[in-house]
């Protein structure tokens, strides 16, 4: 039996490929949801054709960006795991695959290793080496990497980094990222998108230790506020930015300036088509790095340090939030690309569910 524990939509999305593999080779499936984001994983399961869940472990969402609702929500979620364990994981010869570095791929982990079963990490091995950029990430990350007996490095990056951990689980390099084989499938799609009628910019804001600080959100607006007096601006608000910038004063800020539109958290495939159409990119998110790496998109990334190493020196800009380097990118965006789009040479999914279905389920 196979387990996929998954709480929010960044880690479903790039779960989708191998959730499907797995259903297409007929192998006995479960999906457990970790309580997250449970709105707009539900447009996603319907778009990415994916089984409904077969197990909440919260039946709503809850708030886990403010200290107490992370405590609550992680409390009550791991409590759920494990006195509810006989019933949710009937088969204890199984793997439990959990995914990337938001806090229920560690929630998962502990809850799969308190009831006796093997644990596979899905994009293992992405590392800062600093706690506290990004937090609670490269925590989760790093913890997660020491207690998995399995762990998919999605490049040669991510090997060498749990190698030098000297982790005890078993490596495997699937050479690329899951999610490569999303995006693939979104930009393929029909969808009515409303893009912009003139050239624009995509913009979000949306780490934890970004909207938390007001020092940085301030930061992030006068980059914005650059943006927009020189291009049109689409920024992507999520929920919890906005609740911020409304408790920060920092919201009329934002609807003041002429060339901002502000657009509500869109489904997958579109994002990625509204990505695809436009000029640049300008994030604080490392998802994001990645995405505009497969789409050849220059993409502006708004911290100080990156997990990820796809795009450096290449479509990426890692703004270590200095003026200058932030305005060499807006300056020279159109330099920040390559000839030709990625095209992956091989399936990770497919490597991920071959592993599983040869050597950890015989």
């Amino acid at each position: 039996m196979i387990y996929s524990i998954i709480g929010t939509k960044g880690q479903l999305i790039k779960m989708a490929p191998v959730m499907k593999e797995i259903e297409k080779r007929g192998l006995e499936h479960k999906f457990i949801h970790g309580g997250q984001h449970g709105e707009i994983m539900g447009k996603l399961i319907e778009v990415f054709g994916i089984r409904e869940p077969d197990y909440y472990l919260q039946k709503r969402d809850q708030d886990v960006l403010t200290a107490f609702g992370g405590v609550r929500w992680f409390t009550s979620t791991m409590m759920n795991g494990i006195f509810n364990g006989n019933k949710i994981f009937k088969d204890k010869d199984s793997i439990v695959l959990v995914h990337g570095d938001a806090p229920p791929c560690l929630t998962g982990t502990l809850i799969a290793k308190m009831n006796g079963l093997k644990v596979g990490h899905v994009e293992a091995g992405l590392r800062t080496y600093d706690f506290l950029n990004p937090f609670p990430e490269e925590f989760v990350r790093v913890t997660t990497d020491k207690l998995a007996d399995y762990m998919f490095a999605p490049s040669d990056f991510a090997e060498n980094n749990l190698k030098k951990m000297s982790v005890k689980g078993e490596i495997i390099n699937t050479k690329y990222n899951t999610v490569f084989e999303t995006i693939e499938l979104s930009v393929k799609m029909k969808r009515k998108i409303n893009y912009p009628k003139e050239k624009y910019v995509v913009f979000t804001t949306h780490r934890f230790e970004t909207i938390h600080s007001l020092k940085l959100m301030k930061k992030n607006l006068d980059v914005l506020e650059k943006v927009s007096k020189i291009h049109y601006v689409v920024m992507i608000m999520h929920n919890t930015t906005k609740e911020k910038l409304v408790r920060f004063n920092l919201m009329d800020r934002i609807t003041e300036m002429d060339n901002v539109e502000i657009r509500s958290l869109q489904v997958y495939p579109d994002f990625m088509k509204l990505i695809n159409k436009s000029e640049f990119v300008v994030t604080d998110g490392g998802g994001l790095q990645e995405e505009t790496y497969y789409l050849n998109k220059p993409c502006l990334v708004l911290r100080k340090k990156t997990e990820r190493s796809e795009g450096l020196n290449g479509n990426v800009v890692i703004s270590k939030m200095k003026e200058d380097l932030i305005e060499d990118f807006l300056e020279n965006y159109s330099s920040y690309s390559r000839k030709r789009k990625l095209k992956i040479k091989s399936c990770p999914s497919n490597k991920i569910v071959n592993f599983i279905e040869k050597e950890v389920l015989e």
